[in-house]
């Protein structure tokens, strides 16, 4: 059955849900591009455009941000509603029959487009994040969606929680994939370490700058990179950048450097020996973690939802899979935000290189039988193409 679909993606920066779908699309055959007939709506950042599939088009399509002070949010909902009825104009000109949204303002504005102004087609929702107010936001997309998809366990745990029970039946899981390899060379020291990511409060880089500056003397050897940018419309992500870059230049930081984002961070993290991941808030799973994984990388990260349960996965993997003794206490979770036991677990990597390999040796036949993009792909073909 074909179904003209569009994709509702701001794109303003690149992050996890962001490569999700980018990778999904550039994955469709002639055919499934055929029946999909995939058009993405945003997609504004220079990054995105250039990693989107020449097969797929795009609309330029503004979602209004909904920050600020409370004045400010009820005329960003008002300019909300007014951009749900443009949409629904769109939708009809082109003809189009499916809606997929990956992000909390594209899911907002889908949820006016269908109780607002009553647009009728399909609606497929992903959650990638926490973000959503569950009672205020979540129970009518519940309501009004058609299928709402879980990234990961503990994201289809929280739908349960807020869906209402009746709607359970629209909830399906599929978990991020990423490329595989047999051509991997696990890492077997440490000197070189990213931490990749938009640059945010969330995302934890000033705990990192400052494990650079607990590190710098004892092991002058370990160099540590900082790769992202902060959202260009994002106030409080830019005023952090300063102040990351403001503290590790007033720590005379030599041994940190700062990169500006990229289009494939496969390939970049692949250029590193270790990927450090340090949110200060539970993710609904961290795909940068996998990616690492999956070339056979040494992955530190804190302990919060989202990394800590692919990392703890990973453990109980190695345990049954490669009959390797227990390795209580796991020692790629790091209590969360706390930078010195994220230093202290570095160093003590650095120490012991003979450690690293326990971590690394099996790590992308791991993510290549649990989190294989092939079989994501698959699996979100079969829902919108239904």
């Amino acid at each position: 059955m074909k179904r003209k679909t569009v994709f509702l993606d701001q794109g303003e920066f690149m992050g996890g849900a962001e490569h999700f779908l980018l990778d999904f699309l550039e994955q469709l055959s002639s055919t499934e591009i055929r029946r999909l007939q995939p058009v993405v709506y945003g997609g504004v950042c220079d990054l995105y455009q250039a990693k989107l599939p020449e097969s797929v088009s795009r609309v330029d399509f503004i979602l209004p941000a909904v920050k600020g002070s409370k004045i400010s949010k009820f005329f960003a909902l008002f300019k909300l509603v007014l951009t749900a009825k443009k949409l629904k104009k769109s939708l009809k000109v082109q003809g189009v029959t499916q809606l997929f949204t990956n992000t909390p303002r594209a899911h907002l504005v889908a949820l006016l487009l269908k109780k607002v102004w009553g647009w009728d087609g399909r609606w497929v929702v992903m959650m990638h994040d926490f973000t959503l107010k569950p009672d205020v936001l979540l129970k009518p997309i519940g309501r009004q969606a058609d299928i709402i998809i879980a990234n990961s366990m503990p994201t289809r745990t929280w739908l349960r929680l807020h869906v209402e029970t009746k709607y359970h039946d629209k909830l399906r899981l599929i978990e991020n994939g990423v490329p595989t390899s047999d051509k991997v060379a696990p890492v077997q020291t440490l000197k070189n370490l990213v931490n990749l990511g938009r640059i945010d409060r969330r995302k934890g880089q000033k705990l990192y700058a400052e494990v650079a500056n607990l590190l710098k003397e004892s092991h002058p050897d370990l160099d540590f990179t900082i790769i992202g940018d902060p959202v260009e419309n994002d106030a409080a992500t830019q005023s952090y950048a300063v102040e990351v870059k403001a503290f590790s230049k007033n720590k005379c930081l030599e041994n940190l450097s700062f990169k500006p984002g990229v289009t494939n961070p496969l390939e970049t993290i692949n250029n590193y020996d270790a990927l450090v991941f340090t949110p200060t808030e539970p993710e609904t799973f961290g795909r940068v973690v996998i990616e690492a994984l999956s070339k056979g990388k040494l992955v530190l990260a804190f302990a919060q939802t989202g990394p800590k349960e692919i990392l703890e996965h990973y453990e109980r993997w190695l345990i049954k899979n490669k009959d390797l003794k227990p390795l209580a206490p796991n020692l790629q979770l790091v209590e969360t935000n706390n930078a010195l036991h994220l230093a202290e677990q570095i160093a003590y990597f650095a120490d012991n290189p003979d450690l690293i390999k326990t971590y690394t040796q099996h790590a992308a036949e791991f993510v290549a039988e649990n989190y294989n993009l092939a079989e994501t792909k698959k699996r979100l073909a079969a829902i919108l193409l239904v």
